[in-house]
């Protein structure tokens, strides 16, 4: 997107925390908001911060789980904006605790907002989002969430292997001693090669995410290098001319000044 002041962003889970963020910096660059979210109270305040940044800014109390009052608030939203530029698809719940601990009703609450309700707000404002110039639109995940993830992720790794272990002790009484010492060896070696590739993977992903940094820095330090030379060369180009120009325009000038003088 070429510019941001003056569009309209509608922002879900727009009452609290990331989503307040979101409204609050798209503010700062002259985005008209609507706010969006499950909580009027919540909804309201986030607008008037909004508001005191001198933009305006519209409340729509919504649940995303909810497809027909999401196509409402697009309706709401065109009414009031005019339109809509950028839909962030904010809203997002998680539970903290082991995957087993969660209830299905848990896991059913989590996805219908995370994932259908972005699929909602998609649906909702695909039209409204056709309709500009141009437009934006985006998901943002916590880092809470991932980093649940990744740990629950471990936590099902260290569970598969004492089952693992556990199945090999039981089958142990089955086999001579030595073998039975020879596959519980094989299992640590495994689990261990495994956990080794894990985070092997885990360091290549960061290396490569650093490494697009870098790049990235490099290419905008290269620019500014191509800038400040383009400027240099320039400059060099006007001083030359400058010095090739200076001597007619003097000896111009001190013929204008003896004219002058012998007319007084």
């Amino acid at each position: 997107m070429r510019r941001i002041d003056g569009r309209v962003a509608v922002v879900t889970g727009a009452g609290s925390g990331i989503g307040r963020a979101t409204c609050e910096a798209l503010a700062r660059r002259g985005a008209h908001i609507a706010v969006v979210d499950v909580s009027d109270e919540r909804a309201t305040e986030t607008a008037a911060l909004v508001r005191g940044i001198g933009v305006r800014s519209t409340v729509h109390v919504a649940d995303v789980r909810d497809p027909a009052r999401l196509e409402a608030v697009a309706e709401e939203v065109t009414d009031q904006h005019g339109g809509c530029h950028i839909l962030v698809n904010n809203a997002g719940v998680t539970a903290a605790g082991a995957f087993e601990d969660d209830s299905l009703d848990d896991l059913h609450w989590i996805v219908d907002i995370n994932v259908w309700g972005v699929v909602h707000g998609c649906r909702a404002f695909l039209p409204v989002l056709r309709q500009a110039e141009e437009a934006l639109t985006g998901r943002y995940e916590s880092c809470q969430q991932k980093a649940l993830e990744l740990a629950r992720r471990q936590e099902r790794l260290a569970e598969a292997t004492r089952q693992l272990e556990s199945g090999v002790n039981q089958a142990a009484t089955s086999f001579p001693l030595g073998r039975a010492g020879r596959l519980r060896t094989a299992l640590r070696s495994y689990t261990q090669a495994a956990q080794a590739q894990y985070e092997s993977q885990l360091e290549l992903g960061l290396w490569q995410a650093q490494q697009h940094l870098w790049s990235g820095l490099l290419t905008w330090l290269g620019t500014q290098r191509e800038g400040v030379a383009r400027l240099q060369r320039r400059l060099e180009t006007v001083a030359s001319q400058l010095s090739a120009d200076l001597p007619g325009r003097l000896q111009a000038l001190t013929r204008n000044g003896i004219a002058h003088i012998s007319v007084i």
